[in-house]
């Protein structure tokens, strides 16, 4: 994984949140010895500490009397200090120290319970940002792969020398599809908007003929079945005599069902 792809991707986050999974964590320090790598790794802890800092909320005075208060009357019923040499080391000289960190720590806990709670959400929405990173990145992939078919027809349309073939029923029903088949490049484009849904175990296959043997120019897409746009189907640089479409199992076959022949068409030089 490239340094900028490891970047966008959200796993330095999950990383300082200790959210990633063993493959995720070697891969992250895999690459935490790039300058550009571990800047962006310590500006993610920096906005934690901070989001941290933020969402810290300081415990009430009541809250603080009463656990002083507790303290004290602890402190009452314990026996008296000895007297020792202020010179003499001991480890009582700790004691108010210890008491202190005591105190501190008593009352940072609800406080603590709310980060951590802040935390866990934090780690819930890192983790749907991530989600939804990664939706954006496939809908943009379907996006310029939608874009590119449409210049890729567009420049055909312009550039190309078209033929365009209507097939008709078989059995003298309205079914029908039309051909675009590009003498230049070979390309085969199909509307099959007069075609009609088939089950769903079911494809249409698209055939041409070249010197009376069919030749496979694949399964036309699902969702191009009853639709306007055009489907990109398979080339053929020898110029075909005919172009017919059959019923076949889903996914197609080699070699096509003659008693599944549902529009034929002839190709006019």
């Amino acid at each position: 994984m490239k340094v900028n792809e490891l970047i966008e991707s959200g796993l330095l986050e999950l990383y300082a949140l200790d959210q990633c999974s063993p493959q995720e964590a070697k891969l992250v320090e895999e690459h935490l010895d790039n300058p550009q790598v571990d800047a962006e790794y310590q500006a993610i802890q920096e906005s934690l500490l901070a989001v941290a800092d933020a969402q810290a909320i300081k415990p009430s005075a009541q809250l603080k009397s009463k656990i002083f208060d507790e303290l004290s009357k602890k402190s009452a019923s314990m026996e008296e200090p000895k007297v020792i040499n202020l010179n003499t080391p001991s480890k009582n000289k700790y004691k108010s120290w210890l008491r202190a960190a005591a105190v501190a720590l008593i009352l940072s806990v609800g406080a603590n319970g709310l980060f951590l709670m802040n935390l866990n959400q934090a780690k819930s929405e890192i983790a749907q940002l991530r989600t939804s990173n990664l939706v954006l990145a496939s809908e943009i992939n379907i996006s310029r792969t939608n874009f590119e078919g449409v210049k890729s027809v567009n420049n055909l349309f312009t550039e190309g020398v078209i033929h365009s073939v209507h097939l008709k029923s078989t059995n003298k029903t309205e079914q029908g599809a039309i051909v675009f088949w590009d003498e230049k490049s070979g390309q085969t484009l199909l509307n099959a908007k007069d075609l009609p849904a088939i089950a769903e175990d079911k494809s249409y296959q698209l055939w041409c003929l070249i010197d009376g043997k069919p030749v496979d120019m694949g399964v036309i897409p699902t969702n191009a079945v009853g639709q306007q746009e055009l489907a990109l189907l398979k080339k053929t640089e020898v110029q075909p005599d005919a172009f017919a479409i059959t019923i076949e199992p889903f996914g197609g076959q080699a070699t096509p069902s003659l008693d599944q022949l549902m529009v034929l068409g002839n190709l006019q030089s």
